[in-house]
């Protein structure tokens, strides 16, 4: 939720097209800048921070199907990501990217609110097991 309220205050600003023929400019100045460099380095730790994630899950979830389920499942995250992209791309282009920022705002406090009616159903004392 911090990075959807974080990229909501990017500035909206559009750079010129690049004219044919111009020579190109090194990129290695930008790579040696600080801010750059601790940008890749929290990109670097928060991939690192998925494997424990990944852990879990694995431990956790991946007895519940067989490998070629898994297969599926994966599958089917995968095209709803990408439907979900293209969706993206035409809010941004018809309503701009304001409209993009509360989309997902809107789909975060949804999310929030199933984990936490989850957590209740769990610590409730029927538990998730005599649910329906």
């Amino acid at each position: 939720m911090v990075a959807v309220l974080a990229a909501y205050g990017l500035s909206d600003a559009k750079e010129a097209p690049h004219q044919h023929g111009e020579a190109a400019t090194s990129i290695l100045p930008v790579l040696r800048q600080p801010q750059v460099q601790w940008l890749f380095a929290s990109i670097f730790f928060h991939v690192l921070s998925h494997m424990g994630i990944y852990t879990f899950s694995r431990s956790t979830w991946l007895p519940r199907f067989t490998l070629t389920g898994w297969l599926v499942v994966c599958a089917a995250v995968m095209a709803f990501h990408m439907v979900g992209s293209v969706l993206g791309g035409l809010m941004g282009e018809h309503w701009g990217l304001g409209s993009i920022f509360w989309a997902t705002a809107i789909t975060s406090l949804l999310a929030l609110g199933c984990a936490v009616a989850v957590w209740r159903l769990q610590h409730s004392p029927q538990g998730l097991k005599e649910l329906p």
